[in-house]
């Protein structure tokens, strides 16, 4: 079975939204929890439009072949 496209971006950007939210809610580090925010939201955005582009409706749970 083929890797679904942008499979590594989205748990990345994932990543990365939760440590910037993680380091805006404990510390004082604004600007660096802003830029883990963004690097996020457009990580997971590209590995959602790389999921999209290809226009997979199927992008969790393939279909079999013959079903």
């Amino acid at each position: 079975m083929s890797p679904a496209p942008g499979g590594k971006a989205r748990p990345l950007g994932f990543l990365l939204l939760v440590l910037g939210l993680g380091v805006k809610m404990d510390s004082g580090y604004d600007a660096f929890a802003w830029l883990l925010i963004v690097a996020g939201a457009a990580t997971a955005a590209v590995g959602l439009w790389e999921l999209l582009r290809l226009g997979t409706r199927e992008a969790f749970v393939p279909r079999r072949a013959g079903e």
